[in-house]
């Protein structure tokens, strides 16, 4: 299975942090335990990034899927008010925020790859729960 590269992963970072604080958030950057998960406060428009998350290939989804979470509000209405799940509005928007990105950043590596499997690459354990698309991969 392709992986993003490292030198990669820190560039879709740097994007990721400056979107967040775009959006007016305050990301830390903590070294919890390695499955400890990552997670949003909205009132308190802050995200908590493990940065020691174990699986490597699954960081730069995680902060995107935070960032899912901190703007799923605006989310819920651009998918009418359907019955997703909260976990699968935020997997939506690091997917699609990634896969944008992508376009920008790995070029050479992603360049022809449908979403879902560019999902697959980035390391999302719940592509096949989010997408039934996923189970055919």
């Amino acid at each position: 299975m392709l992986r993003i590269d490292y030198q990669g992963e820190s560039e879709l970072n740097e994007f990721l942090d400056k979107f967040i604080a775009n959006i007016k958030y305050i990301l830390f950057t903590i070294l919890m335990e390695d499955h400890a998960p990552s997670f949003t406060l909205k009132r308190s428009r802050v995200i908590a990034y493990n940065s020691n998350w174990y699986n490597r290939a699954e960081r730069p989804f995680t902060k995107a899927h935070e960032i899912g979470h901190a703007i799923s509000s605006i989310v819920t209405v651009l998918y009418g008010g359907s019955s997703y799940s909260e976990e699968a509005i935020a997997d939506m928007v690091a997917t699609q925020l990634l896969y944008g990105l992508s376009k920008m950043v790995l070029v050479g590596q992603i360049k022809y790859l449908k979403m879902v499997r560019f999902m697959m690459i980035i390391g999302s354990n719940t592509c096949k729960k989010t997408l039934p698309q996923c189970a055919m991969l």
